[in-house]
């Protein structure tokens, strides 16, 4: 399935520059959700895979923990 569009999903998109996990047909469909949602979740690809790495280490900590009392 091709991309499509995070606002109104029109096919003709392309990606985020900044995160590369989003798409948008139209600096206008940009612009909306960036104000709407996307200004917070932009993460480029690297600090995303290390906030989700710490996660999951704080999560198998969290575990052991619950484990050992």
């Amino acid at each position: 399935m091709p991309p499509v569009c995070a606002v109104c999903a029109a096919v003709d998109v392309e990606q985020c520059k900044g995160c590369k996990a989003v798409y948008y047909c139209s600096r206008k469909c940009q612009k909306r959700h960036w104000r709407e949602q996307h200004k917070g979740r932009c993460f480029s690809p690297e600090v995303r895979a290390t906030v989700n790495s710490i996660f999951r280490c704080e999560y198998a900590v969290a575990a052991i923990v619950i484990e050992l009392s």
